[in-house]
């Protein structure tokens, strides 16, 4: 606990606004073939920041694709007002039963109110199943 005695403390860090952590996550375990699929997504809301601690996203290819297609999992980030951008992604295009690409990204940084992020996957081969995780931590805090 702090005690401020004077208004020349200034403001709290945005740790001690506050702060209420967020998780996302999503484990499309041995998918069949999909179109893009949006598994979650988070809205900074009114009053609030937040902070993305980290992504993650996984691909491994579970069984063989007859023929095989990029498996993609990926985050993607939009602006309040603006357009969508990928920020975390992993793809396989290859059709060798264990194949993976795993990707983490650590401190990504400030959101604003109605900033939004989204954990998406899409396995475009025919036949065949692949693993696709797509996971964000968030600590939310006061404006």
């Amino acid at each position: 606990m702090r005690i401020v005695t004077s208004a020349a403390a200034g403001r709290p860090q945005y740790f001690d606004r506050n702060p209420v952590n967020r998780t996302q996550y999503n484990n499309a375990s041995g998918a069949a073939p999909h179109a893009p699929t949006t598994r979650w997504t988070y809205t900074v809301p009114a009053g609030k920041k937040a902070f993305v601690d980290s992504l993650m996203t996984v691909v491994r290819r579970e069984l063989v694709a007859a023929p095989a297609a990029i498996a993609e999992a990926y985050v993607t980030h939009t602006p309040s007002g603006g357009s969508a951008a990928i920020v975390a992604y992993s793809g396989v295009n290859s059709n060798t039963v264990g194949a993976q690409d795993k990707v983490n990204v650590a401190a990504v940084g400030a959101m604003l109110p109605g900033d939004a992020i989204a954990g998406l996957d899409t396995d475009l081969s025919t036949g065949g199943s692949a693993t696709e995780i797509v996971s964000a931590k968030i600590l939310e805090y006061d404006a």
